[in-house]
């Protein structure tokens, strides 16, 4: 059993130093390409960083509360709310609601025919 972890720390001390060298040949290669090619590179990839976050947000956020809310708003709430009271949406719920929805319309696409 202490030869099994002192492999896993090996192999992480392999991996760390194979990182820190492949850092700095990077900001060395950016350091001779001077300063403003660095910043048009940083000024790039946050764009793409918030393409991917807006992207994320959207898929992973949004469309499954839209999804629970329309479910709950169609079917939950007329046979659990009576029509003098006032319903109470939980969002967390409503997006947990959604994501399962969206799950099984993923699969359901997933293992539909071949339209080839």
């Amino acid at each position: 059993s202490g030869q099994l972890h002192e492999l896993y720390t090996f192999a992480c001390g392999l991996y760390t130093l194979w990182a820190a060298t492949r850092l700095s040949t990077l900001l060395y290669n950016w350091a001779v390409q001077g300063l403003a090619l660095f910043f048009q590179k940083v000024k790039e990839w946050s764009v793409v960083m918030v393409k991917c976050v807006y992207f994320a947000l959207t898929v992973f956020g949004l469309i499954p509360v839209l999804f629970g809310l329309l479910y709950e708003m169609i079917l939950l709430l007329p046979i659990r709310v009576p029509l003098h009271h006032t319903p109470v949406h939980l969002l967390w719920q409503d997006w947990g609601l959604g994501v399962l929805f969206v799950k099984i319309l993923y699969a359901g696409t997933l293992t539909g025919p071949d339209w080839h």
